[in-house]
């Protein structure tokens, strides 16, 4: 049996980068994926791993590459990714590099607080008896990132506590609110125009 094509790598590396200006901060992140092709065919048709390059190293490369060259423009650190693994591993002959990016917005113009557009999603649910009607009303997959002043810290420590203290950190938290009202059976048949409206979101 003859080996007619492969290829292998490492999908889904999440990298999150701060650009600090002063106080003010922007935020790139992106799913990164590279797939290498090359000269690894012995290490399917002879067991021989030389020239196999670990996906945990693809995975560390684009983490660390991503601290100097990834920048808003993230055509260039894809080429900077495919020109390192061409430059330092002769046995590569081609390099696929995706990357999808999150958008991040500025909530109400602040210097580290964002949002993720389509977020979040309103919802509502209405149960119904004879006895009463009950709505609930909200959001939900509503995704916030700080990317500063959200330390962990003070917390209660046992002999199996690894967990390092923080001062900072960025922290994407994803809320779900759900207020739930519930009214009274209306002495009329249930209507539209005899519920309430569900309670606004905070």
């Amino acid at each position: 049996m003859k080996l007619t094509s492969h290829r292998y790598g490492k999908s889904r590396v999440r990298v999150v980068k701060i650009l600090r200006d002063g106080p003010r901060h922007d935020i790139i992140e992106a799913d990164v994926q590279v797939l290498l092709e090359g000269d690894f065919e012995t290490s399917f048709t002879e067991a021989d791993n030389g020239k196999v390059i670990a996906t945990d190293t693809v995975k560390n490369t684009i983490n660390a590459l991503s601290k100097d060259h990834l920048t808003p423009e993230v055509e260039k650190y894809a080429l900077y990714l495919g020109h390192h693994f061409l430059r330092d591993y002769p046995q590569v002959e081609r390099v696929a590099v995706e990357i999808s990016e999150r958008v991040w917005q500025r909530i109400d113009g602040h210097n580290h607080s964002f949002t993720s557009p389509g977020s979040p999603t309103p919802w509502t649910k209405v149960l119904a008896t004879r006895e009463i009607e009950e709505i609930s009303s909200g959001v939900t997959d509503w995704l916030i990132l700080k990317s500063a002043e959200s330390g962990f810290a003070g917390y209660p420590k046992c002999k199996y506590t690894t967990l390092p203290e923080t001062n900072d950190r960025i922290f994407i938290p994803t809320i779900f609110e759900r207020p739930i009202e519930e009214l009274p059976k209306p002495s009329s048949s249930l209507s539209a125009t005899t519920l309430a409206p569900p309670s606004k979101p905070p």
